[in-house]
């Protein structure tokens, strides 16, 4: 392979690892929609759908639509809806009513899981969407598979510590059970992990949302009868939730409680929305430690109408679903007042909020770049190009774990390893003469963090 044609291939590569938008493209609420790709939201009005809580949207990696759904209804890109497309075990009514995972190892495929709501089957249940179907539109490959009930309505899911498996996590309806069910190339696993911890439902109320951070290391689940927030540990490598912080909030009034969650990018702030009286609440959660993170609760206060959903998007900022347009937390990683609440700042078009935004897996917003020689880990890969070995090496990791992916260009994986580490450094050579000339990414991944290279075999 020459040089012209090794530079052409790391041109390429970067143009691939800067065009993952499959979350740029949202529908919501009455017709409404936003397309993030040029940077900042811009309406758009063409939706179909009309929902008064949760929904979920997905794009291609050039941030084109593929479809979206409200978890009763699957809309294609065309807007129609996909054939056998209606009658999944969603809700209008159910807080995370949907949750659109990419199926691993298949580019093509997608599962939709959806929870019911609570006054209804209480149902947790998966469907699969075919892209290669029905002309590149998509179609239904299996539909409404139940998984487990009861559970509530909340519905999350984050990437695997292989950082290609996924976890989906329901939570009971009654008791303080979260399963944690592992999506594989092999399917669906149907016995979850389950870990009792936090909060049991009082009173029936089992509405709002729980979230994970985007490195996934954190969980965070409304607890409305409470009046509180759970804030928990997560280990993406074993599915199981632990170390419950409980976050009370005070003087709370007659109403309705907590509602939606999200995490800033860094996970170093949570915020929860109040829907009655309306009110954003901001915690430092960077403490790691209850009683300190209880003593930074700042309120903010909202003119009028109902917060709901709270969804990070790819700019890192925070969007709140209200009626009718939403608001956005501009500087989400800033204490109190300086996060930057705009109340109504989000035009939606013709279209109207309520207060459901689409779920997204917060993983998905993971950072990714190529880095030749990172100044802070001091990150290298040698020979590259390669003949048949390639090492890589990082310092200053001081990680327990990691694990490296090598995949081709159209994203199927050929190589996944996970090791234990001792010491700080990490220090790991690949035999790869089993590859064909070409070009690969190899993804090392550190308890959260993704490092990207792209590497040319000769």
């Amino acid at each position: 392979m020459n040089k012209i044609s090794t530079a052409i291939l790391i041109i390429l590569f970067v143009n691939l690892i800067h065009a993952q938008k499959e979350n740029n493209i949202w529908y919501f609420g009455n017709y409404a929609g936003l397309d993030f790709n040029s940077g900042t939201p811009i309406p758009l009005e063409n939706g179909k759908m009309h929902t008064l809580e949760g929904c979920a949207s997905i794009a291609n990696s050039d941030g084109k639509l593929l479809f979206y759904t409200d978890g009763v209804s699957i809309w294609d890109k065309n807007h129609n809806i996909m054939p056998d497309g209606d009658s999944l075990a969603g809700s209008f009514s159910s807080s995370q009513s949907a949750l659109i995972v990419p199926m691993p190892g298949n580019n093509k495929k997608y599962y939709i899981f959806t929870t019911d709501a609570s006054f209804s089957t209480k149902n947790f249940s998966y469907s699969i969407v075919d892209m290669s179907l029905n002309n590149g539109n998509g179609d239904i490959e299996l539909k409404n598979y139940l998984l487990f009930t009861p559970v509530s309505e909340r519905l999350t899911a984050i990437k695997h510590s292989n950082n290609i498996d996924y976890w989906v996590l329901v939570h009971h309806l009654t008791n303080n059970n979260f399963y944690a069910f592992l999506v594989s190339n092999s399917g669906v696993n149907i016995n979850p992990i389950v870990s009792s911890i936090g909060s049991i439902p009082i009173g029936g109320y089992v509405g709002g949302c729980m979230k994970f951070s985007v490195n996934g290391t954190k969980l965070a689940s409304v607890s409305p009868s409470h009046n509180a927030v759970d804030l928990f540990d997560f280990d993406t490598s074993t599915g199981t939730v632990s170390n419950e912080k409980h976050l009370p909030i005070p003087e709370f009034p007659s109403g309705e409680s907590t509602y939606g969650i999200e995490f800033s990018y860094s996970a170093k702030f949570l915020y929860t929305t109040r829907r009655i009286p309306p009110s954003i609440i901001q915690w430092d959660i960077s403490s790691g430690l209850a009683s300190t993170i209880n003593n930074t609760l700042y309120q903010i206060d909202v003119p009028t109408g109902q917060e709901g959903t709270l969804q990070i998007a790819c700019d890192k900022k925070i969007y709140v679903a209200r009626y009718y347009k939403p608001g956005v937390i501009e500087d989400p990683e800033s204490p109190g007042i300086l996060c930057n609440y705009i109340d109504t700042a989000i035009s939606v078009g013709n279209g109207k909020c309520y207060i459901g935004l689409p779920n997204i897996i917060p993983s998905d917003f993971q950072t990714t770049s190529i880095l030749e020689n990172s100044a802070e880990l001091k990150y290298s890969v040698y020979p590259n190009p390669f003949v048949d070995n390639i090492t890589f090496k990082v310092e200053n990791s001081n990680t327990n774990e990691f694990s490296y992916t090598i995949t081709n260009l159209l994203g199927q994986i050929v190589l996944s390893i996970q090791k234990d580490n001792q010491g700080s450094n990490i220090s790991e050579t690949i035999d790869l003469s089993f590859l064909s000339s070409g070009a690969y990414f190899l993804k090392l991944n550190m308890e959260g963090n993704q490092l990207v290279k792209a590497i040319i075999k000769e």
